[in-house]
């Protein structure tokens, strides 16, 4: 066994320690992993895994900052699928550590690796949730950060899955079209209430809502 597989093996076993409580345990493997890493991208992902077992926010914080400095000096394709992962770890550590600006951009790079790559799965759906989570999170309180917080709280998970996205395209493009669609749809769908879409709607920019069901004259507050 080389070295590099040496870093994967106790990354590996610090991930099973996790998994099973056993947090000292892990924390101890992935130090292994940090301190037996050379190549770059090791170096990134052992902090990250690091991050992982930090319980301080601002130790924690700390060692994410460390992974997403090695990821700057790694071979692009050797962390391109990493990345979005880190982003988002690190992200969610600033917003423990009451750094909501930090956090939101690194949400906002998160958003547009993902969506460069455009891949697909259980672990990418995640990722897209958290995301959108985070940018409603950090956001200045509007009607429609307001309104997807609302049904967050409702529990209307079906509903926040096909607007969620839609959203992270608005925030990175200021695109209402997306969104405007996936709203009409999940009400067409039954995934939200008519008083739901109503809200949504009402939040929505002015210039968009010509082209909601439903939509009445409204305004859109930043």
């Amino acid at each position: 066994m080389d070295r590099s597989d040496d870093v994967a093996a106790l990354v590996a076993d610090g991930v099973e320690a996790e998994r099973v409580g056993l947090f000292a345990d892990a924390e101890s493997a992935y130090r292994a992993a940090w301190e037996a890493a050379e190549a770059a991208h090791e170096r990134c992902i052992a902090a990250h895994h690091l991050a992982r077992a930090q319980p301080d926010p601002d130790t924690r914080l700390g060692w994410d900052r460390e992974a997403l400095r090695w990821a700057a000096d790694s071979d692009r394709e050797l962390v391109a699928d990493f990345l979005p992962t880190a982003l988002v770890a690190a992200a969610a550590s600033a917003r423990a550590a009451d750094d909501p600006l930090a956090a939101r951009d690194w949400y906002i790079d998160a958003a547009q690796h993902i969506r460069a790559a455009d891949s697909s799965g259980d672990h990418d759906d995640a990722l897209r949730a958290a995301i959108a989570d985070g940018l409603i999170a950090t956001a200045e309180p509007t009607t429609l950060t307001e309104a997807l917080r609302s049904l967050g709280r409702a529990r209307r998970y079906a509903a926040l899955t096909s607007v969620l996205p839609r959203y992270i395209d608005w925030v990175l493009d200021d695109d209402v079209t997306g969104l405007v669609e996936a709203i009409d749809a999940a009400l067409a769908t039954d995934g939200i209430s008519a008083a739901d879409h109503r809200a949504l709607v009402a939040a929505l920019p002015t210039h968009a809502t010509n082209d909601v069901a439903g939509a009445d004259d409204v305004a859109f507050q930043l």
